[in-house]
């Protein structure tokens, strides 16, 4: 009767008449005298107890393509987001596993400014240097010398993780570390390698970010300069963290600067 009421309501008058549909079909309800050209009754759909309703072919594929659009655009982010941690993550375990190592043969050996520094550049100096004062409070899989890092004669020592550590000393009063973070993927300097040193006297440095490091970003030997800085890490025209500069071996100490975080505007 709701149906007569509504009819009322706009003024119109009308018969209802029930009419019986073939079993499993339901019932029918037809108006009669509410056509504007009174020659055919208006008939309501079947009421079919259960009846189901379900999407065109065209509304689906309309919302597939909606979503492929939202995740064409969305997902290189995401992918870009999760590698940028994975990368600081897996340097910041470098750096802390290096740094421990530094501190616990300290113990042992005395304060890292009175170690006996390799006076030679070759490999063998080297992994002598390495064996005393740094493979035994580090765990490894093996030692590879000579590992000929850009012609270089380094040693490598690969970590249980993965990471593998490229020792090169200069027969200075340092040794230059890279730490090649994921070794199956291509050697890309302020992606997958990042720069350190090891060692160096205090009087070397104005500000590395903390005097009392150990284990250093590498900074391109700028002696005396004030390092603390985010422009010296980011803007050097040499080796700089950015877009402009191939090399970006100062990205170690950009990372550092920001708190271990990789910002908007580096060079990813």
């Amino acid at each position: 009767m709701d149906i007569l009421e509504e009819l009322r309501t706009r003024g119109q008058e009308g018969k209802l008449v029930k009419t019986s549909l073939a079993k499993g079909r339901g019932t029918a309800l037809a108006v009669e005298g509410f056509s504007s050209n009174k020659q055919s009754p208006l008939l309501f759909p079947p009421l079919t107890r259960g009846a189901k309703t379900a999407f065109t072919l065209a509304e689906v594929l309309i919302t597939l393509g909606i979503i492929g659009i939202v995740a064409a655009l969305t997902l290189p982010a995401l992918i870009t987001k999760y590698q940028k941690q994975v990368t600081v993550n897996r340097l910041k375990h470098a750096y802390s596993i290096l740094s421990q190592a530094v501190k616990l043969s300290e113990v042992n050996n005395g304060t890292i400014d009175d170690w006996n520094w390799p006076i030679s550049n070759d490999s063998d100096a080297a992994e002598v240097w390495l064996k005393q004062y740094i493979c035994p409070y580090l765990k490894y899989t093996d030692i590879i010398n000579p590992s000929n890092l850009f012609g270089l004669p380094s040693v490598d020592i690969k970590l249980t993780n993965g990471t593998v550590l490229t020792f090169w000393s200069n027969g200075a009063y340092r040794i230059h570390v890279f730490a090649y973070l994921n070794p199956n993927r291509p050697a890309l300097n302020g992606k997958n390698r990042f720069a350190f040193y090891v060692g160096g006297s205090q009087s070397h440095y104005k500000a590395v970010l903390d005097n009392n490091m150990a284990v250093r970003p590498y900074d391109y030997s700028y002696s005396g300069q004030d390092t603390n800085t985010r422009a010296f890490w980011r803007d050097n025209s040499d080796v700089g963290c950015n877009r402009n500069n191939e090399g970006k071996d100062l990205c170690a100490g950009l990372i550092m600067y920001d708190g271990w975080q990789i910002k908007d505007d580096y060079p990813w």
